[in-house]
């Protein structure tokens, strides 16, 4: 199942794989995997990289993997 979470960077839940879609893309973007050892920083930083305030936040480890539903509240203010 899938979850939505959001209307212009829009979030869903497969499992533990988290994909994004911001609102001028045409398909979702895997994000990360909610249980995995990999680099959650290096990929939301990249993915989120037009919106300091959020990667700032994510950079100083304000925000983790766990707070994916946050971290796309916080990134749709910043339009």
């Amino acid at each position: 199942d899938y979850d939505y979470w959001s209307q212009d960077a829009s979030v869903y839940r497969s499992g533990t794989l988290i994909y994004a879609k911001k609102q001028d893309e045409k398909k979702l973007n895997y994000l990360f995997n909610a249980n995995a050892l990999k680099s959650f920083e290096k990929e939301a930083l990249d993915f989120f990289s037009d919106c300091p305030v959020l990667t700032s936040k994510i950079d100083q480890g304000e925000l983790k993997r766990k707070d994916y539903k946050e971290i796309v509240t916080i990134y749709n203010s910043c339009f």
